[in-house]
């Protein structure tokens, strides 16, 4: 669990503070840009981001495909927040543009999560949050059995953003695997467990909403010999996020079909 600033020693609030101020005025900061630290806390406030987030600025089109998809962006600012992850500067330019027009944004604000990818698998997911209350994953460290299963410890979100749909497909219900992919659209496929767990559980730590809180979602993933059986996600309730294999491509009323758009 993340502490709050407030809750450290004052020793060792002060120090970093002095590291601080003396990191700007090592990068050209001035007494005017603490005045301005002081007496404006939207100029504090991006300075402080700056800080979490690696220098990150949102661009144009970050902020305008916030401003459409709301609570269903989950940004840079989400990922460094609740992830705690630091991405590089290259890693900054690599997300600086969304592959996607503001028209596909437009159309799809409501059914799907726009998401920042960054490079991390499952099993990392489930440390990053182990400590958290409420509980994110079902099974801790010691009872996963997905721990050594290539999907969960080997597989990475990409660098990249991600169209993820926030329901398994409708009619996907009660269907075996390769009946189910008939109901993708032209420009849609089925995304990896760790790009799904990825959205799903940062969708929730930004918002305290359970995405798959009483069905599953079947992703592409096989488990580790390739043969199977498939990777299912959901049943996101207070015990946790559940990640199965015991369903395989069989048909159940309660095993959807999820799925992503191609960028």
């Amino acid at each position: 669990m993340s502490t709050m600033l407030s809750d450290l020693p004052y020793g060792q609030v002060q120090t970093a503070s002095f590291k601080l101020i003396q990191a700007l005025g090592n990068a050209g900061a001035t007494e005017a840009t603490l005045d301005q630290i002081n007496s404006e806390p939207a100029f504090a406030e991006r300075v402080a981001r700056a800080v979490l987030t690696g220098g990150y600025e949102p661009s144009t089109n970050h902020v305008r495909a916030r401003e459409i998809m709301g609570r269903n962006f989950l940004g840079i600012e989400e990922m460094t927040k609740h992830y705690k992850i630091s991405p590089t500067l290259e890693q900054l330019e690599t997300l600086a543009e969304i592959p996607f027009s503001e028209e596909m944004i437009e159309e799809h604000k409501y059914k799907y999560l726009l998401v920042a990818g960054s490079p991390i698998t499952i099993v990392d997911m489930r440390a990053k949050t182990l400590l958290k209350k409420p509980k994110i994953f079902y099974s801790n460290e010691d009872a996963s059995w997905y721990n050594i299963q290539g999907f969960a410890n080997t597989e990475k979100v990409g660098l990249n953003w991600y169209f993820i749909r926030k329901t398994a497909i409708r009619d996907s219900f009660d269907k075996k695997f390769t009946d189910q992919i008939g109901f993708l659209g032209l420009n849609e496929e089925v995304p990896r467990a760790c790009e799904l767990v990825y959205a799903v559980v940062l969708y929730f730590l930004s918002t305290g909403e359970r995405l798959f809180g009483d069905v599953y979602a079947r992703c592409i993933d096989l488990t580790s010999d390739g043969t199977g059986p498939r990777i299912s996600v959901g049943n996101f309730t207070l015990s946790g996020i559940i990640i199965k294999s015991y369903w395989g491509d069989k048909d159940y009323d309660y095993v959807g079909l999820a799925s992503c758009l191609k960028s």
